[in-house]
């Protein structure tokens, strides 16, 4: 039984074999299915920068992760959504994870960085994906904090404040302080510079420190803290780039009693007299010797014979805030004056509205209250507190003679800060080999 099936699969199969030779040759498609690995989620965005973005341009951003979508022992790798390539240079930094009641200690949040592999038009959109990879993520630094100081990415950054008054009007000290980075890049103790992020795509520094008066002196009150981030040039993935930069304005560091000598070591500037207190100024940033921002849009020049000053009721002027308004013409579009904003005053004659020279007023906006045209900001009136009501009201039915300046000021009480960004809120960007 056994040879005679054997004989018989044999016979079976050198027929199918002869049978196959004769027949047509045919052909069809088959469909190959090529995995990448599914991704958790994509992110898109638009550039909005009015601008193309070339090439190996750095872009950041946030993402949130579910909770045990990237688990210990593994990270999200980057790629891009179309191709599924993993795009050439990418970081994180600021990763959160769940850790809260026994969590499993998987990502959370954290901050992407990453070059364009192609050039974006503005208004396109591009998509990335994030994949979970296998292993531990890890960077290292690209760039020192030395090259924002020397070599051919620097710029020499600073924050100049010109007539430094005290609260109560007099010039403090010589009255023009700056806070320039590259001579804090070396301070030590507790004004050392913070290495924030490290990668392949930039590192990000905090340099802090204190305004120096032309003097010499260091002033008490004051302190900036800068976050510079030296981003890497995607052409050779060694050499520094562009520069992104935000600072902080401090008035809160002085703890030691006016007019002494510092604490204990003399850590710190002694206090000037009847400190602390609120201080005004006019600030600017530079880059070397170039103003690359200031807030001189929002100085404003009103000619007496113009007829600035209107009687409550009309257009714009909110009869509930004041008896009288003034016209400020300049006021408009992303320099319109504030609520609260500070001006001095300076006189080529009588001052309009009854105001006195060589004073600080406070702006209240009288057409974004009440019932009034809230699209006629050029209307005012001025107070000398910094707090809205009628009563307040400093502007009188005068026309002055002549013009009458109004120079922005920022006027910094104990405990606050502000930062170095324009009307828009975005980061500040000083190219390579540019100051702009």
């Amino acid at each position: 039984m056994i040879g005679k099936f054997l004989f018989s699969l044999f016979a079976a199969t050198a027929t199918f074999l002869g049978l196959s030779a004769g027949a047509v040759t045919t052909s069809q498609n088959i469909d190959i299915i090529v995995t990448h690995g599914a991704p958790l989620t994509t992110f898109t965005f638009v550039n909005n920068t009015g601008n193309t973005l070339p090439a190996g341009s750095p872009v950041s951003f946030g993402q949130a992760f579910r909770y045990g979508d990237i688990m210990p022992g593994s990270y999200p790798l980057i790629r891009d959504a179309a191709t599924h390539v993993a795009l050439p240079g990418q970081q994180w930094d600021e990763i959160s994870s769940w850790r809260e009641n026994g969590g499993n200690s998987s990502w959370r949040h954290a901050v992407w960085a990453a070059w364009l592999p192609k050039s974006l038009a503005n208004g396109a959109t591009y998509s990335v994906e994030f994949v979970p990879a296998a292993g531990s993520y890890s960077q290292s630094s690209h760039q020192a904090l030395s090259a924002l100081c020397s070599g051919p990415a620097a710029h020499d950054l600073k924050i100049h404040l010109t007539d430094v008054r005290n609260q109560n009007d007099t010039v403090r000290d010589s009255g023009d302080a700056t806070f320039r980075l590259c001579d804090n890049i070396a301070n030590v103790g507790r004004d050392a510079p913070r290495h924030l992020r490290a990668g392949n795509v930039y590192d990000e520094y905090q340099v802090n420190g204190m305004f120096v008066y032309t003097s010499g002196h260091k002033d008490p009150l004051l302190y900036a803290q800068c976050n510079v981030d030296i981003f890497t040039k995607a052409s050779d993935g060694v050499s520094a780039g562009d520069i992104r930069h935000v600072c902080h304005v401090i008035n809160a560091f002085m703890n030691v009693a006016a007019g002494s000598t510092g604490n204990a070591g003399n850590p710190g500037p002694a206090g000037f007299a009847n400190d602390p207190q609120a201080v005004s100024y006019r600030p600017e940033f530079l880059d070397g010797s170039t103003v690359v921002m200031d807030w001189s849009g929002l100085d404003a020049t009103i000619n007496s014979a113009a007829n600035p000053v209107v009687p409550a009721g009309s257009v714009g002027c909110y009869q509930g805030l004041a008896s009288y308004c003034m016209n400020v013409p300049s006021s408009v579009g992303t320099n319109a004056w504030y609520f609260g904003m500070p001006v001095r005053t300076s006189c080529s004659a009588t001052c309009v509205a009854g105001l006195s020279k060589d004073t600080i007023y406070y702006v209240y906006p009288s057409s974004v209250v009440g019932s009034n045209d809230v699209n006629a900001p050029q209307y005012v009136t001025l107070s000398l507190l910094p707090k809205s009501d009628a009563y307040a009201s400093l502007i009188a039915n005068s026309q002055g003679t002549g013009t009458t300046g109004f120079s922005f000021r920022v006027q910094h009480y104990h405990w606050e800060a502000w930062q170095t960004l324009d009307w828009s809120g975005q980061d500040n960007w000083s190219p390579f080999g540019a100051t702009t």
